[in-house]
């Protein structure tokens, strides 16, 4: 086969970002034959690609390098023209890395600022439809010929990780994995919904409960541990037991978060809590089995882009008004329970 394109992704961050590249990279591969892959992003979510099939070459941006790290990753690169750039981050530190790189074309995701300002701060709607952010992603593929191959997102990992991941949990009990963390507190359902919502759980479903997290959550999650059939795995497992651990399980119940995206690659049932973010902004569940919670009737929603460390109007009714029944009714639904 003769030799194809050479193509650059760039997206440093974050979980749920980086997750959401995972459908427009098999497109990228699959679809440009011969195509070598490079795949530009921040090392602590390097795991998230380091399995994946469709990437080449994953190189990883150790964001306390600065400058000096965005100069060096230009200077490994400096024998290279990349045939396609794609740049699925869009921000400052992409902009400085793609000058430095020499290339044929650029294409670079868009992200209708403007558009999305009006319907925060006005709650003036511009959009014309609701596109997903892989669709958006997808976008910038259309000058190359890339076309949605109609798929979802994906996650791979080695068989160890499953394997040690199967030593944590110590038995084969039927599991709910339960996410009540999040990157911002608007994006938050109340801990103490939470806690009304796992005693419920437990007396009507045969499910042990896995709460997971980062380590910065370990502690507060210490308060939803009401029974000895939830376990406290915040903080324990790297990102991809955590993937593993969410596709074992029946359902997951979480807030608009990464682990929601991780929980459509695996392709498990989810329960997806939503305050301050609403679909206009692009986030929901990626052809996912999903049932979304969320407060259609609060005006002030969306809020922010990407939440709050408070609430703007101290109700945060978008949140306090979903109640632990709310939740527990759309988890019925999604098991047929």
């Amino acid at each position: 086969m003769s030799r194809g394109p050479d193509v650059c992704l760039i997206r440093f961050s974050s979980i749920g970002d980086i997750v959401l590249t995972t459908a427009f990279l098999r497109q990228v591969h699959t679809q440009l034959p011969g195509a070598r892959v490079v795949y530009i992003t921040k090392r602590e979510f390097a795991d998230l690609l380091r399995y994946n099939p469709y990437v080449d070459h994953l190189i990883v941006y150790d964001s306390d390098s600065g400058l000096r790290g965005l100069n060096q990753l230009a200077d490994d690169l400096k024998d290279t023209t990349f045939d396609f750039i794609f740049d699925l981050h869009n921000n400052q530190r992409s902009h400085y890395l793609t000058h430095r790189l020499k290339y044929r074309k650029i294409r670079r995701i868009h992200k209708s600022r403007l558009t999305r300002a009006l319907l925060v701060y006005t709650k003036l709607n511009l959009y014309r439809s609701t596109p997903s952010i892989p669709e958006r992603y997808l976008k910038t593929g259309h000058d190359a010929g890339i076309k949605d191959d109609g798929l979802g997102l994906e996650l791979y990992w080695p068989p160890e990780t499953e394997q040690t991941l199967a030593s944590r949990l110590l038995d084969e009990a039927p599991l709910l994995a339960l996410a009540p963390g999040a990157g911002f507190y608007t994006k938050m359902w109340p801990l103490d919904y939470w806690k009304k919502l796992i005693p419920d759980l437990l007396e009507h479903h045969p499910h042990h409960l896995a709460l997971i997290g980062g380590k910065n959550e370990t502690e507060r999650f210490n308060e939803l541990v009401l029974d000895d059939r939830v376990i406290n795995l915040a903080g324990q497992l790297p990102l991809l037991q955590s993937a593993a651990l969410i596709q074992r399980s029946a359902a997951l119940i979480c807030n608009d978060s990464g682990v929601m995206h991780m929980a459509a690659a695996v392709q498990t049932p989810m329960v997806a809590i939503f305050g301050s973010t609403t679909r206009h902004l692009g986030f929901f569940p990626f052809r996912a089995r999903v049932e979304i919670v969320e407060n259609n009737h609060q005006w002030c929603r969306p809020c922010s882009h990407v939440g709050r460390a408070s609430c703007p109007l101290d109700h945060f009714n978008c949140m306090r008004a979903l109640t632990p029944d709310h939740v527990h009714r759309a988890l019925n639904r999604l098991l047929g329970a």
